[in-house]
């Protein structure tokens, strides 16, 4: 999400869109999402590819379906706890969690 205001933001995409011009200038900010967001993004998602390894499609050959489902559920809770960790925007399952 742009942290900027809706008319800098307005006016940054222009000139980024129109010009080319991505840096700073004219009093405004650089287009675009800023180098600290990406840097906190990148270290984001360097958390959540070590999660990986754990996640069943990786050996589906060792994995029953109520073991998988289990893991799975598993490594959604992991990946909420890594988002929650890092600021990041909150998670919210749109279906039905399975009853056991």
């Amino acid at each position: 999400m742009d942290t900027a205001s809706a008319g800098v933001t307005f006016v940054t995409t222009l000139r980024r869109l129109l010009a080319g011009k991505r840096e700073a200038s004219w009093g405004f900010p650089r287009a675009g999402v800023g180098m600290d967001e990406l840097d906190r993004l990148a270290l984001l998602g360097e958390r959540l590819a070590e999660l990986a390894p754990m996640h069943p499609e990786f050996a589906p050959e060792q994995s029953e379906p109520a073991s998988r489902a289990a893991s799975e559920e598993a490594l959604a809770d992991r990946v909420r706890d890594v988002l929650a960790a890092h600021d990041a925007a909150p998670v919210h399952l749109r279906w039905p969690r399975p009853t056991s």
